[in-house]
């Protein structure tokens, strides 16, 4: 974090809780929700998970072939 940042939190900043026993029991309420409309949290998860991935790779991909696309427009460019 910049130090300019942590600089200005010292003048100005504050902290708080964010989590406290109500947030969490709040939390425990909305899981035992979803399981009571039978919504499989852990399938719900690993999809996120398996797309999240799939995504990166996808645009991970585009850039390397994107790269290599220019290296060799350098080449060619560069042999002329």
């Amino acid at each position: 974090m910049p130090t300019t940042t942590l600089g200005a939190f010292a003048d100005h900043g504050a902290t708080r809780l964010a989590i406290d026993d109500v947030a969490v029991a709040d939390a425990r309420t909305v899981l035992d929700q979803l399981s009571a409309h039978e919504i499989d949290l852990d399938a719900v998860t690993a999809q996120l998970e398996r797309e999240g991935v799939e995504s990166f790779t996808d645009s991970h991909d585009q850039m390397l072939a994107c790269i290599d696309e220019r290296v060799g427009a350098l080449s060619r460019a560069r042999a002329s």
